[in-house]
Formats: C-alpha cells, sequence, structure tokens
C-alpha cells in the first residue's frame, strides 16, 4: 500500500488540503500547527539568526516571542545527531532539553529547524535511578555496587599516580543485640549513626560504603599504614564519644581492620 505521506524532509500533506491551500494559506496552517505545539520550534539561518519561533520556545528560552526573532540563538548547531543540553533562562530557571536540527530550503533559502524537548524531569528520573543503583537507602552511603564502582577507577587512578590507598573495615559490634533488646528502628537508627559518624571522620575524597547489614568499607585514598593507624583511633574514639553524651537507649561500639593497598606494585 502506497504511504499518503512524504518521509523526506519536505513538509508533506494530504494532497486534497494542500489543493485548497494558496501559498498564504498553507504558511498560516504551518505557522497554527508549530504554534499548537507543545515542543519549542525555533527556525535560524545560515547566520545563526533566529527566524522564527514559536510560543513554546518563548517559554522554555524565558524571552518574548518579539526579543527572540531576529536575536543570536546563542547555542551551537549540530545536525548530525540530537544532543542534550541546559538552558538557563535570563530568570534563572533552569531546564533540560533534548535538541534536535533539520535542513531545510524555503523560497530558496537555507534554514535549520531546531526542535527541543523539555526532558528535564526524565533526566531527574535518570539521575534518581543511576543514586538508586549505587547508593544505600538507609544511610546515603554508597552500597557494594557503588563500591566496586568507585574502587575500580580509584585502583587504576593510584597506580598511575603511583599512590598507596588504605581498605578499612567497621563492623558494628552488638547490632543484633541492639535489634532484639530495642527493636528495629534502634537497630536502624544505630547504622545511620554509624555511617554519620564516619562521614565526620573520613575526608570526602574518600569512599565510604555500607557493604551489609551491619559491615562498612572505607577507601582512604593517597593513604598508608601511619595513617590508617590514626584513622582507625579517631573512629574508635569518634564512636566512643558519642555513646558517651548520645541520649539514646542503646550505645555503639565497632571492629575495625585495614590493609594497605599499592595497585603499581601489581
Amino acid at each position: 500500500m502506497k504511504r499518503p505521506f512524504s518521509t523526506s524532509r519536505e513538509l508533506a500533506f494530504c494532497p486534497t488540503l494542500v489543493g485548497s491551500c494558496s501559498s498564504a494559506s498553507c504558511n498560516l496552517l504551518f505557522r497554527k500547527i508549530a504554534e499548537c505545539h507543545t515542543d519549542a520550534i525555533v527556525v535560524l539561518d545560515t547566520q545563526g539568526l533566529i527566524r522564527y519561533a514559536n510560543p513554546a520556545a518563548s517559554a522554555m528560552l524565558g524571552k518574548p516571542l518579539g526579543d527572540l526573532v531576529g536575536a543570536p540563538f546563542g547555542y551551537p548547531v549540530r545536525t548530525d545527531r540530537p544532543q542534550e543540553l541546559d538552558i538557563v533562562t535570563p530568570s534563572g530557571a533552569t531546564c533540560c532539553a533534548e535538541m534536535r536540527f533539520s535542513d531545510i530550503e524555503f523560497n530558496g533559502e537555507p534554514l535549520v529547524v531546531a526542535c527541543l524537548r523539555d526532558i528535564t524531569e526524565l533526566v531527574w528520573l535518570r539521575e534518581e535511578l543511576a543514586e538508586l543503583s549505587l547508593v544505600d537507602d538507609l544511610t546515603g552511603l554508597y552500597n557494594r555496587r557503588g563500591l566496586r564502582t568507585l574502587l575500580d577507577q580509584q585502583l587504576r587512578l593510584a597506580a598511575r599516580r603511583r599512590e598507596r590507598l588504605v581498605l578499612l573495615f567497621v563492623d558494628i559490634d552488638g547490632l543484633k543485640e541492639i535489634n532484639d533488646l530495642h527493636g528495629h528502628t534502634a537497630g536502624d537508627m544505630a547504622i545511620q549513626q554509624t555511617a554519620e559518624i564516619m562521614r565526620h571522620v573520613f575526608r570526602s575524597s574518600d569512599i565510604v560504603a555500607r557493604v551489609g547489614g551491619d559491615e562498612f568499607v572505607v577507601v582512604a585514598l593517597a593513604a598508608n599504614e601511619r595513617s590508617a593507624s590514626r584513622l582507625e583511633s579517631r573512629l574508635h574514639e569518634t564512636v566512643d564519644e558519642w555513646s558517651r553524651t548520645s541520649r539514646h537507649s542503646f550505645s555503639l561500639a565497632i571492629s575495625v581492620g585495614s590493609v594497605s593497598v599499592s595497585p603499581y606494585d601489581e
């Protein structure tokens, strides 16, 4: 069956519709279609100046239509593939847009049509899913998968820089007893408080992960055995201080072990 519509980049409509249109009325029809489109549509000349913009473009770019037409588009034009870009309006509002370009010719003049679709919510969802796959829900620390991903990267980096790093293994002592005596809510609080202490003790550049119910792993970058010993002592002191001053029904205690790694020796 023959398709009634063209698949080329030339605009095509049902023959009976186009046949009943004068040039002026067809231009008006095209304009009406663009004006009711929810995607931002911008027509550019070869100098990158905006020749036409629809109301959706005005809303996305945060400028009145009168200010857009004749002004530079301001974004790179690449017709070979779609691209994502962050748009910041004059008011400071931001959105992420997917932008596609098409080359057209109108009255013998080469033009470029840019279509921009707001994908801000999609990007947020994509980032949330990425975080969910790498971050522990209860503590906000990296999970086992996140640790594995980042550790692989840091081992390669340490090998190139010929730096050592230290792995510390931290267990919460008596978590089962806390759960049995005070309930699982208290057990969750013990895990969360341990995670918070570890955030305070270790540097933001270090990798801190919860890899099991009461098990944590820390990757201390550019560290050695001496600095590992200091970190262990500081961690124990901070946990002990919390237990002495806390008003919770339970106290915290931890066991810590460490190993120094030299990736460049492998």
